[in-house]
């Protein structure tokens, strides 16, 4: 509850800043405030090590050595980041056609070396299910972060708000670090643990490049194909996609992690767990499916305004794309588990395909929504990648993720179905209907799916169980 609630609060000021700045700011100025978050991302992406998920995993949190290991890991980590995006400045600018934001993109260079003065005290924590200090530290950032852009877009009216709010934030969250943190802010270098996070994280590496791309790398297609106009519109949908599967995965991936971790495959209580955690992922996926098929689009433009022509295919699509990758959330965390990241590198490749179709279609001319859907056929074959690659993860779920794959790509298919038949052109209350109508189908694809599933609800139901 901590951490849903956390999140959800989160995920909401998030929200609400982009659809504030998106209102206060041209579609061009917004769709270059976009770039600039991209651009962070980016960098986070391909200096990926899983530095936090090392130490969260390890069984050696309490030598002080590793955690010193890692903070010095951090740093060069940053120190490299800042370079490099200091360097590439001019290029990334003209590659958006925003050669005038040249000098933001060289600022943001500062991002990456503040946060790599973090104190990992607080993900240690996360090792115990001691949730609330990291919670706490990222959201008072995320506030933060929130009223800067607010007050600065009303006063700057152009896209150095966005630049001035990520500094701030990220500053708020690292000073935030140290005030939580228990033990002393130390560097340091043992050579063993080193090698072992090479050996963690550098399958990671690769990783959070196609990661990246998954993620942020449609952004970069648009923008630079097609604009900043463009990207403004793409971005006013994808932002919420990506937020709602943003907010899930931070949930079950803070939960699923620990939970996993505690117990290893092949034993009876890591497929009951596994089971379990899937049905959560396929019923969320198939929820968030749903929404974003049948009122999705009119509440988008409700949120943006008449400035965005959002075309209602482009939601629709984007939401199947977010509902595949919250699927692949599931087994994703089985593999970080059990250190299986070879296994996330071939699924995140596999999802690259959809981000080349996408071009393809752009390149062709077709429309947003044409790339969109192929976004979409990406994270399917990826999903169905993972769910080949989790055979040795658990065995006895193997046929079950099987099902749950089924009954997601079927509410895919009748969402899809019904749009292109022409649901977008009835009322809202036609789509409310749907929804509903849809979700109690889902519910009870999921219940049919999952034993695990049934049999908690059935404790749910019992007053006894409760008790």
């Amino acid at each position: 509850m901590q951490i849903a609630v956390t999140q959800v609060a989160q995920q909401a000021l998030l929200l609400f800043r982009n659809i504030l700045v998106a209102r206060l700011l041209p579609p061009e100025q917004f769709g270059i405030a976009l770039t600039l978050v991209t651009v962070v991302s980016a960098l986070d992406a391909i200096s990926e090590l899983g530095i936090e998920l090392y130490l969260i995993r390890s069984p050696d949190t309490g030598d002080h050595s590793l955690q010193d290991t890692l903070h010095s890991a951090l740093i060069a980590r940053g120190m490299l980041s800042a370079t490099a995006l200091f360097l590439m400045a001019h290029p990334v600018s003209r590659l958006f056609g925003a050669a005038e934001a040249a000098w933001a993109y060289q600022m943001l260079a500062v991002v990456p070396l503040i946060r790599s003065f973090y104190h990992l005290d607080v993900r240690r924590f996360e090792r115990d299910m001691r949730f609330w200090p990291g919670l706490v530290n990222s959201s008072v950032a995320m506030l933060a972060g929130t009223i800067a852009a607010i007050v600065l877009a009303l006063q700057l009216r152009d896209y150095s708000a966005m630049l001035y709010a990520t500094i701030l934030q990220t500053a708020v969250l690292a000073v935030g670090s140290h005030l939580l943190a228990t033990r002393k802010y130390r560097l340091g270098r043992d050579k063993a643990q080193s090698r072992r996070l090479l050996d963690f994280g550098l399958p990671l590496l690769a990783n959070g490049i196609l990661l990246f791309l998954a993620m942020q790398g449609d952004r970069v297609i648009v923008g630079s194909l097609l604009g900043m106009h463009a990207l403004a519109v793409y971005g006013a949908i994808a932002i919420l996609t990506g937020g709602v599967t943003l907010l899930v995965n931070k949930i079950s991936g803070s939960l699923y992690l620990p939970i996993l971790s505690g117990s290893q495959p092949g034993e009876a209580v890591y497929e009951r767990r596994y089971e379990f955690c899937g049905a959560i992922s396929a019923l969320l996926a198939i929820l968030t499916m749903i929404v974003f098929g049948t009122v999705g689009a009119p509440l988008a433009q409700l949120a943006y305004g008449k400035a965005y022509d959002l075309p209602p295919l482009l939601a629709v699509f984007l939401g199947l794309q977010s509902g595949f990758r919250i699927l692949r959330s599931w087994p994703q965390i089985g593999f970080l588990a059990t250190a299986s990241t070879k296994s996330l590198l071939i699924a995140n490749v596999t999802s690259a395909i959809g981000l080349a179709g996408a071009a393809i279609c752009l390149l062709l001319g077709l429309s947003l929504s044409a790339a969109a859907a192929s976004l979409a056929l990406g994270e399917c074959l990826a999903a169905l990648v993972s769910f080949l690659r989790q055979r040795q993860l658990a065995p006895g779920t193997y046929h079950v993720s099987f099902r749950f794959f089924a009954a997601v790509c079927a509410m895919a298919a009748l969402v899809a179905a019904i749009n292109l038949v022409g649901l977008p052109a009835a009322g809202f209350v036609t789509h409310l209907g749907m929804a509903l109508m849809l979700a109690t189908l889902g519910v009870a694809a999921v219940l049919w799916c999952s034993r695990a599933a049934r049999q908690a609800l059935a404790r749910l139901c019992k007053p006894s169980a409760r008790n």
